[in-house]
């Protein structure tokens, strides 16, 4: 009787794993990749699985798009591949401009927003319009920040039943689970501009509204390449300034400088980086605020290379949701302002274990507030 009533819990427990792996979506991997040029006339595009049923979620909820949609999957021990075929009836009124990066959001595109870890707490999203333009955001903590610009390829292709779009996603442009097998989560979306429609797969539950995290699709990689993530970015400047000084112009300060700074992945999901006398002055410029009678002080965000990986993991628990709630993180390392040295780690330590720890030896300027 024991040895029955064991046999019957470990078949509906094996039953239920197999259930589980049937809900995932399994991708081919392959040998030969697809040239990534818009065209899908690759023989991996005739049998990679494949999603369709695309249903609104804005305007509406639940409605059948006018026009199908169908996502291919497939992946090799470095790349994720993914195709999207977009049907349309009127191609010649698909918009598509030619315009710069992360600046195509008026355009008709498609996108795949990719949880990584399948934890339902963060998502890489890549836009891509029929052209091929890019866009690139990472959303955490509830803000979707699109100042990101990650290393992938993509390519479009308007033709006469609507238009494709081929992606190349290097795993080394991402951070993932360094269990085995890896396991991701996705949610496929279309955007038909003039019908200002909105479409996605998996569909979206309207009492969850637009909680993307906690109705994605399941995917499930086997044998992927688990790198050894090194990098090393050595810099020197030398500034002077010259005087005018007795009819003469004399140097008055000479000001060489080298600096050093390195990222290692302790694991696929684990990172450490470390700089020593970090040089700045070729990262990008705020854009201008005006403090017009604020109650708090104006956040600019972190564009510093070295502060930008993993920074998502220090925004808990911190909204912006309103003028009553204005912030936008709990540590904010642009009061770090002209560090010696600095080491930070983070990342995943296990599957529920985040990691978000940063050191730095600054400079501070005498007379200043700043700490």
């Amino acid at each position: 009787m024991k040895r029955t009533l064991s046999l019957v819990i470990f078949l509906v427990f094996f039953t239920a794993i197999l259930d589980a792996q049937d809900e995932a979506i399994l991708p081919l991997k392959i040998s030969d990749p697809p040239v990534i040029d818009g065209n899908m006339d690759e023989p991996v595009w005739e049998s990679a699985p494949s999603v369709s049923g695309f249903k609104s979620f804005i305007p509406d909820f639940g409605n059948d798009l006018d026009f199908k949609t169908v996502v291919y999957m497939a992946y090799d021990e470095e790349n994720l591949y993914f195709a999207y075929r977009c049907y349309d009836d009127e191609p010649g009124k698909i918009k598509a401009s030619v315009n710069s990066r992360d600046n195509i959001l008026n355009d008709d595109w498609v996108c795949i927003n990719l949880d990584s870890f399948n934890d339902q707490q963060s998502l890489y999203a890549f836009y891509i319009n029929p052209h091929g333009i890019q866009m690139d955001s990472r959303f955490a903590s509830g803000q979707e920040d699109k100042s990101v610009d990650f290393v992938w390829y993509s390519a479009g292709l308007i033709n006469d039943d609507g238009y494709t779009v081929e992606i190349r996603l290097p795993l080394k442009s991402i951070r993932f689970s360094n269990r085995e097998p890896v396991k991701m989560a996705v949610f496929f979306e279309r955007k038909i501009s003039r019908q200002a429609i909105h479409g996605s797969y998996p569909h979206m539950d309207p009492e969850k509204g637009y909680a993307f995290l906690t109705q994605m699709k399941p995917m499930i990689y086997y044998g992927v390449k688990h790198y050894t993530l090194l990098e090393v970015l050595p810099a020197f400047t030398y500034a002077y300034r010259n005087v005018h000084s007795d009819g003469e112009m004399k140097r008055e300060e000479r000001n060489p400088r080298l600096s050093l700074t390195a990222k290692y992945g302790i694991t696929s999901q684990l990172i450490l980086d470390g700089t020593l006398n970090p040089d700045f002055s070729q990262v990008e410029a705020d854009a201008g605020q005006v403090d017009v009678n604020l109650r708090y002080k104006l956040f600019y965000p972190e564009k510093r290379p070295f502060f930008l990986e993993g920074h998502d993991n220090f925004n808990f628990a911190a909204t912006q949701a309103d003028e009553h709630d204005p912030v936008n993180t709990l540590v904010h390392t642009r009061t770090i302002i002209n560090p010696y040295a600095g080491v930070k780690l983070s990342g995943k330590a296990g599957e529920r274990v985040n990691v978000a720890a940063v050191y730095a030896a600054d400079r501070v300027s005498s007379g200043s507030d700043r700490n």
